[in-house]
């Protein structure tokens, strides 16, 4: 469920030879400085990438149609990871519990919005009105 072979080779093709990325072995241009924060507009639409392989991704899902269907229900999604975290959390009931009650969350971002709210106290409020949570 992998799409990163894919968008490397994209990006190897379009950036050519030159500095390797640490994290992924993919090699960029020596004028593409991997951390900067630059802009990468796409020329189909006003979407814009503060990162080149996004701007793949982006292309990939939205202009071309690519969609990773899962295998055991409708539900389809434009990358793989988001299609593996659906079929964890909706056809493998992975569950992130909580070690101070009996909460169970999907993923670690809601548990970690639940510990902050239920036990740390800590709450969001909107900036545009009064709720919080």
């Amino acid at each position: 469920l992998d799409d990163s072979n894919v968008e490397h080779s994209e990006i190897a093709k379009i950036k050519g030879d030159g500095k390797e990325s640490q994290q992924c072995k993919v090699r960029y241009s020596e004028d593409e400085n991997i951390s900067d924060k630059n802009r990468y507009p796409c020329d189909q639409c006003e979407h814009t990438a503060t990162q080149f392989h996004h701007l793949i991704k982006h292309k990939k899902s939205v202009h071309e149609g690519i969609r990773y269907q899962c295998d055991e229900c409708d539900y389809s999604a434009a990358r793989p990871y988001v299609l593996k975290k659906h079929i964890e959390t909706k056809h493998e009931g992975i569950r992130y519990p909580c070690d101070q009650c009996d909460y169970k969350a999907t993923n670690s971002y809601r548990l970690k919005r639940h510990k902050e709210n239920k036990h740390e106290g800590i709450r969001y409020s909107c900036d545009q009105c009064d709720y919080f949570t």
